[in-house]
C-alpha cells in the first residue's frame, strides 16, 4: 500500500508514510470538510420524479408525504422517494401478503404498546395538545369525523349503552370534584325520570340556543355552564347532530338562563329544518296523518319568528313540562 500524499510505501495498515504526510492529509481533508459545511444550501426543486411510476409531480405534501420534519418548527426537511399513490399501493400489497396470524400478533402488540403509552402523563398531554391544534385548524373535518362516530355509536346498542354509562360516571365525578353533593339514583327514581323525559323536536330549542349565543357577550363555555348543559352536548344541539332534546333538559336550560330571548324572523327563515319539512311534504304518503304532522311542525316553527321565549311552552305550544 502506498502513501496517499507522496505515493511511497507505507507500513501495514497505514494510509500515510510519515507524520508530515499525515498532517498534510488531515489539513487537506479538514479544508474539504469545512468547505462542505460552509456551502450555501441549494434551493429545493419545484418538481420531483417518482422512481416507482416514473411520473414527474410537484414537490409538495399533496403528491409526496413528509419523510422528515424539523422538530421545532414542523417544516418539511425531506420528502418521501415514492409519490403518495405508489406508496399507498405498496402498503396495500404488503398488508395483503400478511397471514391472519401475523395480523393478530401485530394487533395484540400495538394494543399493548398503546396501553403502555397511555400511562405516560406527558405523552397524554402531548396527544391532547396535538388533537386540539388539529381540531382548531380543521373544524370541518372535525365535525365530519364526529358525525360519523356518533352515527356508528347510535347504531350499535351496546356502544350506545356504554357511552351513556361513561357520561353518567363522568358527570358524577365532575360534580364530586366541584364539591356538590351527589345523590344516589335508585331504580324507581330513574324510571320516573325516564317517564318524564319526553323527546321533543330539536329545531325550536336549537334556534333558541343560537339566539342566546349570538346575543350574549360571554363565551360558549360560560353559557354552557350557566344553562347546565355539557359543552359537547351543546355542540350537538347547535350543529343538529342530535335529532331531539329531552324536555327536562330544555326546561332546565331555560330556567337556568333566567331571561327571555327573542328569536329573529331571519334566523327562523334560515333554519335548515324548513327544507327538511318541505321534502317530507312532497314525499308524504298514507291517509294524510303524516302530512298533517309535518304541517303542524312547520306552523309551530314559523310561529317562533319574533316570539320571546321564556318557558318550554313558548318553544312547543301545548306541551306539559
Amino acid at each position: 500500500m502506498t502513501c496517499t500524499v507522496c505515493d511511497r510505501p507505507t507500513p501495514r495498515g497505514r494510509k500515510t508514510c510519515s507524520a508530515e504526510c499525515l498532517a498534510e492529509s488531515r489539513a487537506a481533508n479538514g479544508f474539504r470538510l469545512n468547505a462542505k459545511r460552509n456551502r450555501r444550501p441549494q434551493p429545493r426543486p419545484a418538481e420531483k420524479r417518482c422512481p416507482k411510476c416514473g411520473e414527474t409531480k410537484p414537490l409538495d405534501l399533496y403528491h409526496y408525504s413528509a419523510d422528515k420534519r424539523d422538530p421545532e418548527t414542523g417544516e418539511v426537511l425531506n420528502y418521501s422517494s415514492w409519490c403518495r399513490p405508489c406508496a399507498r399501493e405498496a402498503m396495500r400489497a404488503r398488508r395483503a401478503r400478511r397471514t391472519p396470524e401475523q395480523r393478530a400478533a401485530d394487533k395484540a402488540y400495538f394494543a399493548a404498546a398503546y396501553q403502555q403509552r397511555k400511562q405516560d402523563a406527558d405523552l397524554r398531554e402531548y396527544w391532547r395538545h396535538q388533537r386540539r391544534k388539529w381540531e382548531q385548524a380543521n373544524p370541518e373535518k372535525r365535525r365530519a369525523n364526529y358525525q360519523r362516530w356518533y352515527q356508528r355509536m347510535m347504531a350499535d346498542p351496546k356502544r350506545h349503552a356504554a357511552f351513556l354509562q361513561t357520561q353518567r360516571m363522568n358527570y358524577r365525578l365532575r360534580r364530586e370534584r366541584e364539591g356538590h353533593q351527589v345523590e344516589r339514583v335508585t331504580g324507581s327514581a330513574l324510571g320516573a325520570w325516564n317517564r318524564r323525559a319526553a323527546r321533543m323536536p330539536l329545531e325550536p330549542f336549537a334556534l333558541w340556543l343560537e339566539e342566546v349565543i349570538a346575543s350574549d357577550p360571554r363565551d360558549v363555555e360560560e353559557i354552557a355552564r350557566i344553562i347546565r348543559i355539557p359543552e359537547r352536548r351543546l355542540y350537538d344541539y347547535r350543529e343538529r347532530i342530535a335529532g331531539h332534546v329531552a324536555l327536562p333538559s330544555a326546561e332546565r336550560a331555560l330556567i337556568s338562563y333566567g331571561r327571555g330571548i327573542k328569536i329573529s324572523p331571519e334566523r327562523v327563515a334560515a333554519s335548515p329544518y324548513q327544507a327538511v319539512l318541505e321534502e317530507q311534504w312532497r314525499n308524504a304518503g298514507g291517509n294524510g296523518t303524516r302530512l298533517t304532522g309535518y304541517l303542524r311542525d312547520a306552523e309551530e316553527l314559523v310561529a317562533l319568528a319574533g316570539a320571546v321565549i321564556v318557558t318550554v311552552e313558548d318553544l312547543w305550544p301545548g306541551v306539559e313540562a
